[in-house]
């Protein structure tokens, strides 16, 4: 999965599961 890259920026673990999925979002929106 991708979402490795929201790990690295991630600032608390828990912010990686709430974020991951804002952060995904965003992310294929410019990959599109």
């Amino acid at each position: 999965m991708r979402g490795n890259k929201t790990t690295r920026k991630g600032k608390r673990p828990n912010d990686h599961t709430a974020g991951s999925e804002a952060l995904r979002r965003e992310l294929n929106q410019r990959s599109n």
